[in-house]
């Protein structure tokens, strides 16, 4: 049987209003691959399971043994979102060199004799190409650097990594490297391995202890401790669905109301509970529902008329 976990998540904005979102873990228990389990979500109207919290994490891990995640490894510009086609009817720009991209290898550099893409340990040294986004020219560091090390120089001194989109920008950079006379290298560009959401969002909280960079394992399990651990995306195990709900919006009211004590003690909550009770239930006869009173203080008024039976007033919350 599937099952299904709750997560209820409040955040109180102002005084008087609150919103309540709904997260829906739905856990499928079919033996999938990881691409199996993005289809079989998306065909129940669901997305593969996201987590941005603990506290998601918390309400999405299984009772025993792992299931699929939403998280998996996609090649990805850095500095901007996933490599999307411009349109529905573009396929993405790619220029791989033959039998690449190769497993652990995770970062990409281009190949100054043709033009195509390479796949390369990211601890390797290479010149790279940066991208001035201000004129929009790419530029050659003078100097070899790991991946890593050219990125941060290119953020620093540029805007980023160059990116490669399209045929023109193959012929910019490789202008740039002729000009230079540094024609038959390998030069770094932006495009490496990252974690991503199957809905294309980043990571920002994590279940692993460490970012898992080198394994040739792309797809990510979660297991019952919580813990998030690689696979292959071509192994089969139950996957976790999520559905957020519509946010519902909650409203407090506070009433005042003027009781006569007589004989009973209205600082009493039992009392009070009673005639919260009443009240609820004339509201929903007078076609009030989904009402729930709160109980607030009960204090005695002094008396500024002549006498008469003492009163206490008293303030409760209305919610609906």
């Amino acid at each position: 049987m599937n099952g299904v976990r709750v997560l209820l998540v409040l955040s109180v904005s102002g005084v008087l209003h609150g919103v309540v979102s709904l997260r829906l873990y739905h856990q499928q228990n079919q033996d999938r691959t990881w691409s199996e389990a993005v289809s079989d979500c998306a065909a129940l109207n669901l997305t593969l399971a996201s987590i941005r919290t603990s506290d998601q994490n918390s309400a999405a891990r299984p009772d025993s043994g792992k299931v699929w995640t939403g998280l998996s490894r996609v090649w990805d510009w850095t500095g901007a979102g996933p490599a999307e086609p411009i349109s529905a009817n573009e396929e993405w720009f790619e220029q791989w060199a033959p039998d690449e991209p190769r497993d652990k290898k995770n970062c990409t550099a281009l190949r100054t004799s043709d033009g195509l893409w390479v796949s390369k340990d990211c601890t390797e040294t290479l010149r790279a190409s940066c991208y001035r986004e201000s004129d929009q020219t790419h530029w050659i560091l003078d100097q070899s650097l790991e991946w890593k090390q050219a990125r941060s120089q290119c953020k620093a001194n540029f805007t980023n990594l160059s990116s490669v989109l399209n045929q023109n920008q193959t012929q910019d950079i490789l202008q740039a490297l002729q000009t230079l006379d540094q024609a038959g290298e390998e030069v770094w560009i932006g495009l490496y391995l990252r974690w991503l959401w199957v809905d294309g969002s980043w990571v920002r909280w994590s279940g692993w202890d460490q970012d898992p960079l080198d394994s040739d394992k792309g797809c990510m399990v979660l297991d019952h401790s919580g813990k998030w651990d690689q696979e292959k995306c071509e192994q089969r195990f139950p996957f976790i669905c999520h559905q957020d709900v519509p946010e519902v919006k909650m409203k407090r009211t506070k009433v005042k109301l003027r009781l006569s004590s007589g004989s009973a003690d209205l600082t009493d909550p039992k009392i009070h509970r009673a005639l919260l009770t009443q009240i609820e239930q004339r509201l929903e006869m007078s076609g009030v529902s989904g009402v729930r009173l709160v109980l607030g203080e009960c204090v005695k008024e002094p008396e500024t008329a002549p006498p008469a039976d003492p009163e206490l007033r008293c303030t409760d919350s209305v919610h609906n």
